[in-house]
C-alpha cells in the first residue's frame, strides 16, 4: 500500500536541554546507549544523561567559559556525546573533528575557527601533544578525565539557552575543494530531528554505526534516537559489524550505501552456498500480489536471510551518497525496506527521505514537514539546483560572508545539488553542479549517473567518469579477484560499456575506458576525489 499517510506525533522542544528534560520524562531508567568491552556492557540511562550532561556543562562553564570554540576528537563513545551536549549547554560552539584527518589538517582546522580547547579520547593522546606542537595556545582535556570530574559534581540547573545562536561548527569533507565550516544552531539540529522522526517512527535498538562527527550519524542515531526512546548500541569497532548486527538485532539501521553493499555481499554469498539462488526469484514472485493489498508475508518467506540480520530488522534508513536502486531493491524483496533520503551538512542535515509504506524507486523521498523544497530550473529543462527553505537552514559559513550571501538568496539555500521532482512532491537528485559536464553540443551530462550503470558491471569496484576533448571516459578501478577469472580485463570492460552504450541516449556514450591499479583517493567519507593524477591508470 504505497500512499500518504499523517505524520507521527514528536514532542515539542527547541534546544538540547529541552530534548534532554523531555526524553528524561518520557524514558527514565531506560537504557539509551550501552557499550561492550571486555569487562562488560556498559548501560546509560535517560535519567543518567540528563544529569551527567548537566553536570559536565556547568563544570565546563566554569573552566572555560562560553561563547567558546571547542573541539571534540576520538571514536564512537558515549563520552564523545556526553562532550557534545555538555558543550553546546554550556553556551559554547562544538567543533567535531574528523579522526581520520592528518595532524597538520586538524591544525590548519582549529587555526581556521579560532579553536583553542580541544576534547580527546586516549587513543588520541599523542595527537593532542603533535597538535600542541603546531597550536601552543592550544589547551584541552581527555575525555576519562572529564568524565571522572562528572562524578564528583553536584546536580546543576540547566544554563540559559540562545536557540538561534551558533551551537555547533561542522566541516565537511569536500571532493572538489576545500571543506566550509557550516554554522549550525540549536534550533537547527533539533528542528530537523522533529521533522525526521515526524515522518519515520523510530523504535527499539538500533547500532550506531556511522561516526558520529558526521551530521547524518549525529542527527539520527543520537538526536532522533534520544527523541523516540531508542536503545542505542556504540560499538568498540566495525570489524565485525555483520556478527553485531544478527547478535543484538537491531530494529533500524542508520547507514550508507557502502554498508549496504558489504551487507548484501555477504547475504548473497550465504545464498550461494546454501544453494537457494534458484528459490528466492520465485518466493519474490509469491509475495508481490500478497504485498499490494498490505499483507506482508515476506518476513516468513525470507526468514532465513532476515536471521543473517538479527531477525528484528525492519527497515535501513540510508544516506551520505547515492543509492543504487537495484541494490534498494534487493533487500526490500527479502522484507526489509531502505528509506533512502537527502540531506546536506548545511541544512542539519536531512531534507527528504521516503517512508515506510509511501515511497518511490530511485527517489530519495518527500521534504520533511516545515521544509520547503524547490528546483532552480534553466528554461525548460526539467532538472535544475535544488534550493531548500526551513528552519533546518545553517545560519551561514564560519567567517565567509561572501559565500554566504552566494548560498543563501531570498532565504532559499542553494545546495549546490541536481535534482528534480514529480508530481507528488518526490525527490529526485542526479547529480552534482560542480562535477556536471557539458560538452560541446550543450548537452549536461551527470557523471554520478552513468556511474551507476557502470557500477552495476560485474567486476567493477569503483569507477569515476570524466571528459576529455568531449569525450567521456570511464576509469575503473577493478575488482582484482574478479579479474584473476578474465583473460582480457580490458577487453572485458570494453565490452560490458559498449553493452551500456546501447541502452544510452548517444550524447552519454562513453568512448573510453581505463583501468586503474590502485584504487581512488577519497575523502574520509569514501567519496572519491574528482581531480585525479593520471599517473594510476592504464589503456
Amino acid at each position: 500500500m504505497n500512499k500518504p499517510y499523517p505524520h507521527y506525533e514528536v514532542p515539542v522542544y527547541h534546544d538540547l536541554p529541552e530534548l534532554l528534560d523531555v526524553a528524561m520524562a518520557r524514558y527514565g531508567n531506560r537504557p539509551v546507549f550501552r557499550t561492550k568491552r571486555r569487562s562488560g556492557e556498559r548501560r546509560v540511562s535517560y535519567a543518567q544523561l540528563n544529569a551527567e550532561v548537566r553536570k559536565l556543562s556547568a563544570c565546563l562553564q566554569r573552566t572555560i567559559g562560553s561563547g567558546r570554540h571547542v573541539a571534540v576528537l576520538g571514536e564512537n563513545c558515549y563520552e564523545w556525546i556526553l562532550t557534545y551536549f555538555a558543550v553546546v549547554c554550556s553556551g559554547n560552539v562544538i567543533v567535531p573533528i574528523d579522526r581520520e584527518l592528518a595532524a597538520e589538517d586538524i591544525a590548519e582546522l582549529l587555526t581556521e575557527c579560532d579553536c583553542h580547547f580541544l576534547v580527546f579520547s586516549s587513543a588520541y593522546k599523542d595527537v593532542f601533544h603533535e597538535l600542541q606542537d603546531r597550536l601552543p595556545a592550544l589547551d584541552g582535556a581527555e575525555q576519562a578525565a572529564l568524565y571522572a570530574r562528572v562524578e564528583r559534581e553536584a546536580p546543576a540547573a540547566w544554563l540559559p539557552t540562545v536557540r538561534d545562536a551558533p551551537a555547533a561548527l561542522i566541516y565537511t569533507s569536500g571532493t572538489t575543494g576545500r571543506s566550509k565550516g557550516v554554522v549550525l544552531s540549536q534550533n537547527n539540529l533539533c528542528a530537523d530531528a522533529r521533522a525526521a522522526c515526524a515522518f519515520v517512527r523510530l523504535y527499539g535498538r538500533t547500532i550506531a554505526l556511522l561516526p558520529f562527527h558526521h551530521t547524518f550519524a549525529f542527527t539520527v542515531n543520537v538526536l532522533c534516537s534520544i527523541t523516540a526512546g531508542v536503545d542505542t548500541l556504540i560499538p568498540t569497532s566495525l570489524k565485525y559489524a555483520a556478527e553485531l548486527i544478527a547478535s543484538f538485532r537491531p530494529s533500524f539501521l542508520t547507514v550508507v550505501p557502502m554498508i549496504l553493499e558489504m551487507l548484501d555481499k555477504k547475504i548473497r554469498r550465504s545464498i550461494s552456498e546454501r544453494r537457494l539462488a534458484g528459490v528466492l526469484p520465485a518466493l519474490d514472485l509469491l509475495c508481490r500480489p500478497f504485498d499490494a493489498v498490505g499483507i506482508h508475508l515476506r518476513g516468513l518467506c525470507f526468514g532465513s536471510v532476515r536471521k543473517g540480520l538479527g531477525g528484528a530488522l525492519s527497515f535501513f534508513i540510508s544516506g551520505g551518497a547515492p543509492l543504487d536502486p537495484e541494490l534498494s531493491a534487493r533487500f526490500a524483496s527479502y522484507g526489509i525496506p531502505v528509506l533512502n533520503g537527502y540531506g546536506i551538512s548545511e541544512c542539519s542535515p536531512v531534507v527528504s527521505v521516503n517512508r515506510l509504506g509511501h515511497h518511490r524507486p530511485g527517489s530519495v523521498g518527500q521534504a520533511l514537514p516545515g521544509v520547503s523544497v524547490r528546483i532552480d530550473r534553466k528554461g525548460e529543462d526539467e532538472e535544475g539546483e535544488i534550493c531548500v527553505k526551513g528552519d533546518i537552514v545553517m545560519l551561514g559559513y564560519h567567517n565567509l560572508a561572501a559565500e554566504t550571501s552566494a548560498a543563501m538568496q531570498d532565504g532559499w539555500f542553494h545546495t549546490g545539488d541536481i535534482g528534480k521532482t514529480d508530481r507528488d512532491g518526490f525527490l529526485y537528485v542526479t547529480g552534482r553542479i560542480k562535477n556536471l559536464i557539458i560538452l560541446s553540443n550543450g548537452k549536461n551530462v551527470s557523471p554520478e549517473e552513468l556511474e551507476t550503470y557502470l557500477g552495476r558491471i560485474p567486476g567493477v569496484q569503483e569507477v569515476m567518469v570524466s571528459a576529455a576533448d568531449n569525450r567521456l571516459t570511464a576509469e575503473i578501478a577493478p575488482d582484482e579477484d574478479y579479474c584473476k577469472s578474465l583473460e582480457d580485463p580490458q577487453e572485458y570492460f570494453q565490452e560490458q560499456i559498449l553493452r551500456l552504450n546501447r541502452r544510452l541516449p548517444p550524447y552519454k556514450a562513453i568512448a573510453s575506458v581505463r583501468l586503474r591499479d590502485t584504487a581512488f583517493r577519497k575523502t574520509t567519507t569514501k567519496k572519491i576525489i574528482r581531480q585525479q593524477k593520471e599517473d594510476h591508470a592504464h589503456v
